[in-house]
């Protein structure tokens, strides 16, 4: 081996670290000038590139090499450029990439072609796309998914047009139509064609009878089936891609399909016009003749009139029903040791390649699933997306994608190496229109049923989806970099405070009062049944912080009468029965006296009964048939409907900041003091198809308009939030009912506490009620390895008077039975708090049964899981079910 060929070798694996896996690909075919903190640029000849190291000529995953930093990729040109950013693009076929100028690294909207990718089946065009369209023909039930690459540059129908910080494309779907054409002369008096000369007229002159047609064409036509920009930009933080929907376009084809009907009808017309004519003429002659002979002449039958056809609506056209964007953005190909993080739960790591070797991709939608879409049974319970951020740990660095808008329309995705491809990808797929499956016929016994399709036609209701994507750099390139890059984000974003109490919070909440069946005298009535009154609630306070419990966040349900009934909450009505004003204010101050805080919950999402103004029939969210949406309770041992618990019905998302508003003034104006906990506006979203009252909104316009509410009332008052959604953690004191692990799909590789290393040392979050788990310590030792406070739903009075009723979820209520454990156990998350309270996490890592997490001032936290195993970690011993804190490193 010559001595410059050492010299060449030597230099590339100085500058390794620095080698990105989503740069551009090494050609074989010309010298390539590589950059890196070498001092110089080194030119390798194609023979240089044949005897270098296999990474450079991207074999086994190992990505792309990093180029000169600033030097267009081939077949691409620089677009745009701010401090931080270099945009490229490729006008030819749309593909385009990002360069941090600072490192050289390059996220590349699809894979280079000269890259052999083995794939199957579609894969093959969204390969080379950056957008899939799914379209649908409503009144044809029929469904398509279509690649950009396919439909618009394949056959040339793009344009790409360079605008301020970056580029716009317009993807054009093409069809060829046929419109009949019409050629008239004009008629005599006896129906007879005048001249041979061609003319076309207009209907009405049509209907006057005095034109016949000479002649028909059909001409083809090519017009817009339907048209899709993409706007690509860089700013200050990386890069966004957006699709403003008030530009698509669907009606091209209408238009002509509308001129193609009338034309067909107009030549009805004609024709019906000619033969009342020759019937006219025909029953003259016979008449004449007749007459002459003096008989009655013979009566012809008068034509029948033409069937015309009926224009068509939106639902005859393709119309746009989601999009996935940028399917193949930063895809990094071949297995090896990189993974993909999604926002399942906690958070959930879908590892590059998976023994399992399942063949379903990862495909959730963010905020859960949507109540007004019909469901017969309820078998899986999946833990809720909460954050709309998904990313990419590469080789070398990585990157994550945000949802910025469209949030609520919107579904991760994420499918590893084998699956669809020999690549590992995760993206964002958005919903601008819906489909929903209802059952008819008899559903009693199953026999004679039929699932009917309904497909969402109209506008779309979306105004734009969007996301941005931001490089996480090779000294953090895990999920705990990922997680602060977001939580930067936020805070940049939201003005995302920092919240976090001087003494350990515990959060405790107290059911008061409900509304349950019993029998008297062998008459089942409804009555208000007692679980806590306000005096025993004032006990458990003065008990709590005679034994140290730290910071006290309470949390009183059942405590308003509209609650408990089942109405919508508009004010202040407290239970009597549990203590009315009096002892609502009494608790205020005990509240007051000890430092602590209290919250009124107000659940104005579900709603049973009408009254406050509120009505059942028109108040109510619609589903895609425009009928108001019932929600069930499913029986837990056969995943059915429990009609017997009840229906319920969700409150139209625009009356919900009506609600909120006026149910928190009231408070604000009984006591200024107390907060108020929201249980279920802060973690659902759903659909709402509208009625004559209440106009139709998609998930997201419900997401902003909790959010613009949240805003206003977050200067005003303490607000409790429950499962927490992202677009919403900059409003919230705190947050409970964190989930602690993922769903536990088969394709992930592990659960990890994205959320929690998002939001520690900034937003206070507990854990979901710890009296209701079924291993109580293991969840214990989640909120130990996740930073979490702790959080019971507890009753003070005797929990036995639940049985029978439809209460049951609030298992294990006792608080007498729960004290001394609750009590140990908050003694040990305080002395965690006092460590590491302000402290982010810098550091996770999943062990084969425990785990390590580290802060950022040094103090590591190690669970052990096993429940036999004694863990050793770093020198110290860890028993089975137990943990060790390890401070500063010592």
């Amino acid at each position: 081996m010559n001595k410059k060929f050492i010299q060449i070798i030597s230099t590339i694996l100085a500058a390794i670290m620095l080698m990105t896996s989503f740069g551009v690909t090494v050609s074989a075919e010309e010298a390539v000038t590589l950059e890196g903190n070498v001092g110089e640029d080194i030119v390798l000849t194609q023979e240089d590139v044949e005897q270098a190291p296999e990474y450079l000529s991207y074999q086994n995953g190992s990505g792309y090499p990093k180029m000169s930093v600033g030097k267009a990729p081939d077949g691409m040109e620089k677009v745009a450029e701010n401090d931080k950013y270099i945009l490229y693009v490729n006008k030819s076929n749309c593909f385009f990439c990002v360069e941090e100028k600072a490192t050289g690294y390059r996220l590349y909207s699809n894979p280079p072609e000269d890259i052999k990718i083995n794939q199957s089946g579609q894969t093959t065009n969204n390969l080379k796309s950056q957008l899939v369209v799914g379209t649908a023909v409503p009144s044809a039930k029929s469904t398509k998914n279509r690649p950009s690459f396919t439909f618009a540059v394949k056959p040339g129908t793009f344009t790409v047009e360079e605008i301020e910080n970056g580029v716009k494309f317009v993807y054009t779907s093409s069809e060829e139509i046929g419109i009949m054409h019409f050629y008239y002369a004009p008629l005599d008096e006896k129906g007879k064609r005048i001249t041979a000369e061609e003319v076309e007229i207009t209907m009405e002159e049509v209907a006057n009878y005095d034109y016949a047609c000479i002649r028909s064409e059909e001409i083809k036509e090519t017009v817009v089936d339907f048209s899709v920009p993409l706007y690509v930009t860089i700013d200050e933080n990386g890069l966004v891609a957006r699709v403003p929907t008030a530009e698509i376009e669907e009606s091209g084809t209408l238009e002509k399909m509308i001129e193609a009907t009338n034309a067909a009808n107009v030549n009805k017309d004609v024709k019906y016009a000619q033969n009342v004519q020759k019937v006219k003429t025909k029953q003259d002659e016979m008449n004449e003749k007749a007459w002459a002979k003096g008989e009655t002449p013979m009566q012809l039958p008068t034509p029948t009139p033409p069937v015309y056809s009926e224009p068509p609506t939106k639902e005859d056209l393709n119309l746009v029903y989601s999009i996935q964007l940028l399917p193949f953005m930063g895809t990094v190909i071949g297995d090896g040791d990189g993974y993909m993080v999604v926002p399942d739960g906690s958070g959930s790591v879908i590892g590059f390649t998976n023994e399992s070797k399942i063949s379903t991709t990862y495909h959730a939608r963010l905020a859960g699933g949507d109540a007004t879409k019909s469901q017969d049974e309820v078998i899986n319970v999946h833990e809720s997306l909460l954050l709309p951020v998904v990313g990419i740990k590469g080789y070398d660095y990585g990157f994550i994608a945000i949802a910025e808008e469209g949030i609520g329309n919107a579904w991760a995705d994420a499918a590893y190496c084998g699956q669809t491809a020999d690549c590992n990808r995760t993206y964002f797929q958005f919903d601008l229109r819906y489909t929903d499956v209802f059952m008819i016929g008899d559903t009693g016994n199953g026999w004679g049923t039929q699932d009917v399709a309904v497909y969402q036609s109209g506008d779309i209701d979306l105004d734009a989806l969007s996301v941005r994507y931001m490089f996480v750099g090779a000294e953090e390139n895990d999920y705990v970099g990922m997680a602060r890059t977001y939580r930067e984000y936020l805070i940049a974003l939201d003005g995302f405070r920092e919240e976090v109490p001087e003494e350990a919070p515990f959060f405790l909440s107290l059911q008061g009062a409900v509304r349950v069946k019993r029998s008297v005298l062998g008459i089942p009535v409804i009555i208000t049944e007692t679980y806590t009154t306000n005096k025993q609630a004032l006990d458990i306070i003065d008990e709590l912080n005679t034994n140290n419990i730290g910071s006290l966040y309470l949390i009183l349900n059942g405590w308003s009468d509209s609650e408990i009934r089942g109405k919508v909450q508009t004010g202040f009505d407290p239970i009597s029965k549990i203590g009315g004003k009096k002892g609502l204010k009494a608790i205020s101050e005990a509240i007051a006296k000890y430092n602590d805080k209290v919250f009124l919950n107000i659940d104005n999402v579900y709603y049973r009964k009408g009254g406050n103004g509120f009505s059942l029939e028109w108040d109510s969210a619609r589903n895609i048939n425009a009928v108001s949406a019932d929600i069930f309770y499913y029986r837990r041992n056969v995943f059915l409907k429990d009609a017997s618990r009840g229906i319920e019905k969700l409150v139209s998302p625009t009356k919900i900041a009506e609600t909120l508003n006026k149910t928190t003034t009231a408070i604000m104006k009984f006591d200024q003091s107390m907060g108020i906990s929201l249980s279920k506006a802060t973690t659902t979203l759903y659909n709402d198809f509208g009625n004559a009252k209440n106009p139709g909104n998609a998930r997201d316009d419900m997401r902003t308009y909790i959010d613009t509410a949240l805003r206003d009332l977050s200067s005003k008052i303490s607000i409790l939030g429950s499962g927490t959604l992202g677009s919403y953690l900059g409003q919230v004191t705190a947050t409970i009912n964190t989930p602690m692990t993922n769903t536990g799909f088969m394709i992930a590789l592990e659960s990890i506490p994205f959320y929690q290393i998002v939001l520690h040392g900034y937003v206070p979050y507990a854990t979901k009620p710890l009296n209701q788990y079924g291993n109580h310590t293991e969840m214990f030792l989640k909120a130990i390895e996740t930073g979490s406070y702790l959080y019971y739903a507890l009753m003070g009075g005797n929990p036995s008077i639940i049985k029978d009723t439809e209460h049951d979820e609030l298992y294990s209520p006792d608080y007498s039975y729960w004290l001394p454990i609750l009590l140990e156990e908050q003694k040990q998350i305080a002395e965690l708090h006092a460590l590491v309270g302000t402290a982010t996490i810098s550091a996770h890592e999943n062990l084969e049964d425990g785990a390590v997490t580290t802060y950022d001032n040094g103090v590591k936290v190690v669970v052990n899981y096993s429940k036999k195993d004694t863990l050793t970690y770093s020198g110290k011993s860890v028993e089975p079910m137990s943990y060790v804190i390890i401070e500063g490193g010592k």
